[in-house]
């Protein structure tokens, strides 16, 4: 894909804006088509929380509109579970089972992220 930048002075400020103009004979970026691949660990904990939010995996619009903001999410709740992906599943399934008992119907990965040093602890102690 070939980027040009371009610098057109502000009429009000005179500062310069740089623009990106994309290239008209350049390809558009397009998701994949075909099954979602959930190949890396990261992928794993975004899907099982697109799936306990009630989603398709296959949910490209949902993909495009929230993978990055859950991907940062989710690679929190991986460091502070040591990069254990089914145990961040876990983590999502059994946060998924408590908001909903408390009646939260709009939880986030966030609030998963705040529930794991408590979910941790609880398993901790019960493995003592």
């Amino acid at each position: 894909m070939v980027w040009k930048g371009l610098k057109i002075a502000c009429p009000d400020c005179g500062n310069y804006l740089r623009i990106k103009v994309e290239c008209a004979s350049a390809p558009k970026k397009t998701l994949a088509e075909g099954p979602y691949k959930a190949d890396t660990p990261l992928r794993r904990v975004v899907l099982a929380f697109k799936i306990a939010k009630g989603f398709q995996a296959d949910d490209r619009a949902w993909d495009r509109q929230f993978y990055a903001m859950n991907a940062t999410l989710a690679t929190r709740i991986l460091n502070l579970l040591s990069q254990d992906a089914e145990k961040a599943i876990d983590c999502i399934a059994d946060a998924s089972e408590k908001f909903e008992k408390l009646g939260m119907k709009s939880w986030s990965l966030s609030a998963v992220l705040k529930f794991a040093p408590e979910w941790l602890q609880s398993k901790v102690s019960h493995a003592l």
